[in-house]
């Protein structure tokens, strides 16, 4: 069963590379990486300053208070991660040398599970003509306002689009660089925050493949759910096969109740014997019967 399940694995992820070298979406050339709730705190305690000499002098950002602190942070981050991917070696993948990476896009996540769930109860009520029940929720959203509106500001994941290929590779394998055999070179370009704070950098999915409300659970509690699933899947294989098993045992014993016999071991009698018994069987059970 285990090889079963692994040869499917390994044909999906065949069929996803075939399907994405035929297709190319913004999802091909972005990345995304956690912000952990200190680390946007930190930025906006020292609006912007990350206490990295090497890196607070290029960066080129002023904060503005015109601005929402999300945005300010959505332009900081931007001209974060442009600065330190054109400080990594260059990896080749355009004809000429790339001195400076630039991000396309940048979007934030935000931990608003709750909200989203009550919205589309909302709407549910909506569709369905319940305007009491819709108040209800109203009600709801309006007094989680008064709580929770700072979380539902709060960013809690970045994802960048890069323009080139490049820029994409460098921040892909910006873990190896900065702790290969050139770290003391380039350790510092992950240290946030006088290095209290770090990044992890792994591709984005695409944006049709989240399901953004589930964006909430932790890897932890992902690995719990993957477990309870495949203890799941198990049990039931395991119950389809005792089922198949038993089915399959019953069938040989029913087959055994009229098993297949030689004729031959009945030729030592003679003919009008086997008539006389056969008569005598026919009348016992027409006696029965009645």
């Amino acid at each position: 069963m285990i090889v079963y399940v692994d040869y499917i694995r390994s044909v999906q992820s065949n069929n996803f590379v075939e399907w994405d070298v035929k297709t190319i979406t913004a999802g091909d050339y972005s990345i995304e990486f956690d912000i952990s709730a200190s680390f946007y705190q930190k930025f906006l305690d020292g609006k912007g300053n990350v206490n990295n000499p090497k890196i607070d002098n290029e960066v080129e950002f002023e904060w503005d208070e015109n601005k929402t602190h999300a945005e300010n942070f959505r332009i900081w981050i931007q001209n974060q991660i442009e600065l330190r991917m054109s400080k990594l070696p260059d990896l080749g993948y355009e004809e000429e040398k790339q001195e400076h990476i630039d991000v396309a896009v940048t979007s934030l996540a935000y931990d608003n599970s709750k909200l989203i769930g009550l919205l589309r109860e909302r709407g549910t009520h909506i569709i369905n003509d319940k305007w009491d029940k819709m108040r209800e929720v109203d009600a709801k959203i309006n007094e989680m306002k008064k709580t929770d509106l700072d979380t539902w500001c709060t960013p809690v994941s970045v994802f960048i689009t890069f323009q080139l290929e490049e820029g994409l590779q460098r921040a892909l394998n910006f873990k190896e660089v900065i702790e290969g055999v050139d770290k003391d070179e380039y350790a510092y370009l992950n240290e946030w925050f006088n290095g209290e704070e770090e990044i992890e950098i792994q591709p984005a999915s695409e944006p049709s493949d989240i399901i953004w409300e589930n964006r909430h659970f932790t890897p932890t509690e992902r690995l719990k759910k993957a477990i309870c699933v495949g203890i799941t899947i198990f049990l039931m294989l395991l119950a389809s096969f005792v089922v198949i098993f038993m089915s399959q045992k019953w069938s040989y014993d029913f087959m055994d109740v009229y098993p297949i016999v030689s004729c031959a071991d009945y030729d030592i009698y003679p003919d009008s014997v086997l008539w006389e018994l056969a008569g005598n069987e026919y009348g016992l059970n027409h006696y029965l019967s009645e």
